[in-house]
């Protein structure tokens, strides 16, 4: 099982377990997005982590991301590594909710 990177930002990165359990989460949401994005998320961490891949990031679309985010809003702190809350930064950079200029 191999980590996994985002395609956004400064690239978060998880561990598998992290991001397995991330894709049970987004899953659970019963949408097409969540589905999709569970899928995708999945798809990295089964590969080999010595396998080239000539895309090796989960590319998500806004809603993913969006919906990502909500999950994690709601998890939270019950599932709050420093990676999760790293990637839920760069979530909110990511999707404008910062609150910043």
């Amino acid at each position: 099982m191999a980590a996994v990177v985002f395609a956004f930002g400064n690239r978060p990165r998880l561990s598998a377990s992290e991001a397995m359990e991330l894709a049970t989460l987004v899953e659970n949401t019963d949408t097409a997005a969540g589905v999709r994005a569970a899928a995708a998320i999945r798809s990295k961490v089964s590969r080999d982590p010595h396998e080239r891949l000539t895309e090796p990031y989960v590319e998500l679309t806004a809603g993913q991301l969006r919906l990502m985010y909500d999950v994690l809003r709601a998890v939270s702190p019950t599932f709050d590594s420093e990676a999760i809350v790293q990637l839920r930064l760069e979530l909110m950079r990511e999707l404008n909710l910062a609150g910043g200029p």
